[in-house]
């Protein structure tokens, strides 16, 4: 869930009224549901989508990509180390979400497409994979009635939070 700031903050409150009658509502903000509304439309957040509180602290290094390229059968691996930089034990979820540089259509900033919880010690670092397949770029268009994904430049974003972003690798599907 993605909490905002105020209760105007949220798209149902941007269109002055209920969108809808007492049967049908009217979701005007199409994909962009939450955190994908807010960064749309640059609001910031009180709790962000995946924020987490915990007792300790984590560091992200850099994300590692297994190739620069990516062909339609195929699939990427990627890795980030992550550490417990804290004092006491604690788990911290990893999240990824990958955006596409130039789509056809209009399409989030990024969309969540894995995450991994991984329980460190204090000092303690471990490397979290992902693997990116060709479903993981897709969308589903309207005009051909079916999912796709097109061929360009993407972003594989890494962090604690849709907000926080630790770290971002870039690949390309060819």
């Amino acid at each position: 869930m993605t909490f905002a700031v105020r209760l105007e903050d949220y798209p149902a409150h941007s269109v002055g009224e209920y969108p809808g009658d007492s049967v049908n509502v009217k979701y005007n903000e199409s994909i962009f549901v939450g955190y994908r509304w807010m960064e749309k439309h640059g609001v910031k957040t009180l709790f962000p989508f995946g924020h987490g509180l915990s007792y300790t602290e984590f560091r992200y290094g850099k994300v590692a990509l297994s190739s620069s390229e990516m062909s339609r059968d195929g699939k990427l691996t990627l890795s980030v180390p992550v550490k417990n930089v804290g004092k006491v034990k604690g788990k911290e979820v990893v999240q990824l979400y990958i955006g596409d540089e130039k789509a056809s259509v209009e399409r989030p900033l990024k969309e969540l497409k894995g995450f991994r919880k991984v329980e460190l010690f204090p000092g303690e670092e471990k490397t979290v994979e992902f693997e990116v397949t060709l479903k993981d770029l897709m969308f589903y268009d309207e005009g051909s009635h079916g999912w796709k994904a097109e061929p360009g430049k993407f972003k594989a974003y890494v962090g604690s939070s849709s907000a926080d972003i630790r770290s971002v690798g870039t690949f390309t599907l060819l």
